[in-house]
């Protein structure tokens, strides 16, 4: 039981941490976008 808890809790914080790299990777995406429209103008 204690090793399914556990298996349980670190695929919870695998998940976490590619949802948290995933957003950060979103907000890099805009702000590379926001520079290149700056670059264009």
């Amino acid at each position: 039981m204690l090793l399914i808890k556990i298996a349980g809790v670190v695929a919870l914080g695998v998940a976490a941490v590619i949802a948290v790299s995933a957003a950060r990777g979103r907000l890099a995406d805009r702000r590379n976008e926001a520079q290149k429209v700056r670059l264009r103008r």
